[in-house]
């Protein structure tokens, strides 16, 4: 049976005609195609994980970022981070009971520079806020997987404990990561990743009290000597390398 081209052209204008108006109704919808990734502006990651330094304690991490996207592939990350040891020299020192004597002689001595307690030297017990700018590049996996490599820059805002008190210090770091993102939701991701941090501390300076040497600087003929000898006597400046491997997961969410 032969159909008249008439009737073939009405035909088919009335399944392209139906194509048309299915394909406007999922546009209205939002609908996408399911291998089209989900694409989110801006989102904001939160995680926590450990950090590691070179010849020293491991260290709690924390971080929250705000991201970007530039496109699927393309990101930048504005973020702010805390990183810290595990306690405090003072608690050390409240639980040390000693002589008077022996205390007095251990302070004198501390500040000679002749004597330090065990563990207790400059750049073991700190505190560190990082504000970071990052770039990424994510590499889709499957429909729910993404991998990501990143790389940045950070400042550093830095306080140290030591004999004499908190010592503050601030430097430039950089670091560079590589993660995984699980997408849970079309909103809510888990992510996680490792890097390695790179940052220093130079010139930290502690100044101690010098117990005899203070006993002598009100005095008029001695000040002036006493001041020169407590400067001279000074510990010297150390450097603080904290450059170290980091671990963390968190959540990501698209906003």
């Amino acid at each position: 049976m032969i159909f008249p081209k008439s009737i073939s052209r009405r035909a088919v204008s009335l399944v392209l005609g139906l194509v048309l108006l299915a394909g406007a109704a999922g546009a209205q919808r939002g609908e996408r195609p399911a291998r089209t990734p989900d694409f989110t502006r801006f989102s904001i990651t939160v995680g926590v994980g450990a950090g590691f330094a070179e010849q020293h304690r491991a260290m709690t991490q924390l971080l929250a970022e705000l991201q970007y996207g530039l496109s699927t592939r393309f990101r930048l990350g504005l973020g702010v981070g805390y990183l810290a040891t595990g306690g405090h020299r003072d608690n050390e020192r409240d639980n040390r009971i000693m002589p008077m004597a022996g205390g007095l002689a251990a302070m004198m001595l501390s500040g000679w520079g002749f004597y330090s307690r065990p563990g207790q030297e400059l750049g073991r017990d700190f505190r560190l806020v990082p504000i970071s700018l990052n770039a990424y590049y994510v590499v889709p996996l499957a429909r729910k997987w993404e991998i990501f490599l990143s790389g940045g820059a950070s400042y550093y805002l830095g306080t140290f404990f030591a004999d004499s008190g908190r010592l503050t210090k601030n430097a430039w770091g950089g670091q560079a990561l590589l993660g995984a993102e699980f997408r849970l939701t079309q909103r809510i991701k888990l992510m996680a990743q490792g890097g390695y941090r790179f940052v220093e501390f130079t010139g930290l300076r502690e100044n101690r009290t010098i117990f005899p040497l203070t006993l002598l600087a009100d005095i008029p003929v001695l000040g002036n000597l006493a001041n020169d000898l407590a400067r001279a006597l000074q510990p010297k400046a150390v450097d603080v390398r904290l450059n170290g491997f980091n671990l963390a997961a968190g959540v990501k969410f698209g906003i």
